[in-house]
Formats: structure tokens, sequence, C-alpha cells
């Protein structure tokens, strides 16, 4: 992962931007949208285990289990609780 950075940085302070913008913020606000938004959200219609359990394992899934595991399913019970349409 570290190339993606040596990269940017050696094309110039602008790719270092556009990269850094990418890596750090696009990308982690697609999966939170994505998985919390579009996948969790769908599966609460089964109920809040399936929802919060299946939206953390399919999560898990793309990017591997691992011992980040337990902490995906713990935020996406404060997503849920926390959510300001309401409880599902």
């Amino acid at each position: 992962m570290q190339e993606v950075y040596a990269q940017g940085g050696s094309g110039g302070l602008a790719n270092l931007i556009i990269a850094t913008a990418f890596l750090a913020v696009l990308t982690p606000l697609g999966e939170e949208l994505l998985f919390r938004g579009v996948v969790t959200t769908a599966l609460l219609r089964y109920g809040p285990l399936l929802g919060v359990v299946g939206g953390a394992l399919v999560f898990a899934l793309f990017h591997g289990i691992n011992p980040v595991f337990p902490a995906a399913l713990v935020t996406g019970e404060i997503f849920r609780r926390s959510d300001p349409f309401g409880p599902r």
C-alpha cells in the first residue's frame, strides 16, 4: 500500500494531494455509503441482528476477515442506534 503514496509523491505535490484525497477520504466515504448505507440498511428489514451482523460480514468478506471484525460489529450497532431517520 505504501507504493501508492510513493508514486503519488514522486509525481509532484498535486499528485500527492489527489492520491491522499482518494485514499484517505473518498474511498472510506464510499465504503461507508455502500456497506453501512446500502447493505446494512437493506438487511435491517430482517431485524437488527441480521442487519448489523450481516452488514459486517459482507464488509469482512470484501476485506478479509481479520481482528477488526468485532470492531465492525460494534460500529454497525452504533450506526443503527444513531441513525438520524430513527430506529428500524
